[in-house]
């Protein structure tokens, strides 16, 4: 009987329906017991095995668009999602959460989103985030380049168990073709996993040579600081020795991760991370990365991070993500701090805020106001400060008055300008003919804005009193009806 190649397992995969790995094709080397182990492995469960529920699968959501969704858009279009046009990086995630919010917010479509995704340059200009592909079929050396452009070992999952390298990656090959997994998915439960561990682990021609330094160190006791390290890069010193410590006692990385958690060390380190019942808001690498996006947002607006440190706390606990929290700024800084002078005025004045740039950025980070209120106060500041602009000098109560019946920035400032140029001439009238006191900015509103009849009707004695009293020079007679018929005299 011949002796069995590389060709036949692949030939073994095509009739269990499943795409063969590429080294196999039209191979026709000998195959090793290895592979043949890995061949009846994977074909005999239909491409399944275990391991991955833990490390590799994120769960869905519905309802608004998710940073997930996101990133799922530069997947499908084959673009890193951590490079911009200039070739400039941002961490993927904070730009996820970022366009997320702003497709949320009403600020863009995701028809916008997909254009602009798709204007970006491909491939990805190595390092950190790793673009995820486009279409056609993924490959089992697709994925294995996955693992090795994010730094992780493709044989090592999340509780440290291993599997053979190849056939994971023909596995998770499979599920992705198949419709089980996206490839978003997989590169995120990818980023996801620890660092690999087992860096530096001997080759197989070194297997004997590692087993022979294993037993003559078999006395030896297991550094779990070291492996601590590897596996939470981002721990500070002071918990990495609690973790390991926990780790030696009880022998398992999930109980000593949980003991750390409970440890006043870590509220210290991760302050607002827990909710009232113990619960984390997000995992501790996606805390830094908030914090990381928060302070990238204050730099681009020329802020210094540390003058606003005291309330990265009090946004996290508020769920204020990097994306709404950059939003607020640039909405400070495009509707307040760059308009008229008596804008930002007006807002200091009535909101009780210093007139400094960083004082009202700082209002603009109140996580106990919505964003309908900080919109309401824009609107606000606006009208107001539209009319200290044009001399006129109005409070909160009457500018809250002209925006709830419509008026913007435009609108208010081209009501005030009208305003300004009329109301002298209808004061003037109103001392010549005695018909009223006075007549201001309120009732010229009511009359012009609001729709009040009474108001209407005094500016229309007044013009009136004044054409009679012109006519009468040029011999016009005025009717009942307030008409003026020219050049006739009374019978």
């Amino acid at each position: 009987m011949a002796t069995p190649t590389m060709e036949d397992l692949a030939q073994i995969y095509r009739d269990a329906g499943l795409t063969p790995p590429a080294r196999f094709v039209g191979n026709n080397t000998p195959v090793t017991q290895q592979d043949i182990a890995n061949t009846q492995n994977f074909v005999g469960t239909g491409g399944g095995g275990g391991g991955d529920s833990g490390g590799e699968r994120d769960s869905g959501g519905g309802g608004e668009v998710t940073a997930e969704q996101v990133l799922a858009m530069f997947d499908q279009l084959g673009k890193d999602p951590g490079i911009h046009q200039d070739l400039s990086r941002e961490d993927p995630l904070a730009r996820a959460e970022r366009i997320a919010a702003e497709i949320n917010s009403g600020q863009r479509t995701q028809e916008e989103v997909i254009r602009a995704i798709e204007t970006l340059p491909s491939g990805g200009g190595g390092g950190g985030g790793g673009s995820v592909g486009g279409g056609g079929k993924v490959t089992p050396e697709q994925v294995l380049q996955w693992f090795d452009q994010l730094g992780k070992d493709p044989g090592v999952h999340a509780d440290l168990s291993t599997e053979d390298p190849q056939s994971r990656a023909i596995r998770i090959a499979q599920e992705i073709n198949s419709g089980q997994r996206t490839q978003t998915d997989v590169f995120q439960s990818i980023r996801n996993l620890p660092d690999d561990p087992f860096a530096g682990t001997p080759s197989l021609d070194d297997l004997q040579g590692l087993i022979d330094d294993v037993f003559a160190d078999i006395t030896k006791p297991i550094d779990f600081r070291a492996a601590a390290a590897n596996l939470f890069p981002t721990f500070p010193p002071a918990l990495l020795d609690v973790f390991a410590d926990a780790w030696a006692r009880f022998g398992d990385p999930n109980l000593a991760l949980a003991e750390v958690r409970q440890n006043p060390l870590y509220d210290t380190i991760f302050p607002g991370l827990k909710r009232d019942d113990g619960s984390l808001r997000m995992t501790e690498s996606e805390y830094l990365a908030r914090i990381d996006g928060y302070k990238l947002a204050l730099s681009q607006f020329n802020l210094n991070p540390s003058n606003f440190s005291g309330r990265f706390v009090e946004m996290v606990e508020g769920e204020l993500t990097a994306g709404q929290f950059a939003s607020r700024l640039s909405s400070a800084f495009d509707q307040i701090i760059t308009q008229m002078p008596e804008i930002r005025e007006f807002y200091s004045n009535n909101f009780g805020i210093g007139m400094t740039d960083e004082s009202i950025f700082a209002s603009f980070l109140d996580t106990d106001l919505g964003d309908a209120i900080l919109n309401r106060r824009i609107s606000q500041a606006q009208i107001g400060g539209s009319g200290a602009a044009a001399g006129f000098n109005i409070d909160l109560a009457f500018s809250e008055r002209l925006r709830q019946r419509g008026l913007g920035l435009a609108q208010a400032q081209g009501f005030f300008g009208d305003a300004a140029s009329r109301l002298p001439t209808l004061s003037r009238l109103a001392t010549r003919f005695g018909l009223d006191k006075s007549f201001d900015i309120t009732e010229f509103a009511g009359a012009n804005i609001f729709g009040d009849p009474v108001q209407q009707r005094r500016i229309g004695r007044l013009l009136g009193a004044s054409a009679s009293s012109f006519s009468e020079r040029l011999g016009t007679v005025r009717t009942e009806d307030d008409l003026t018929l020219s050049g006739l005299s009374p019978r």
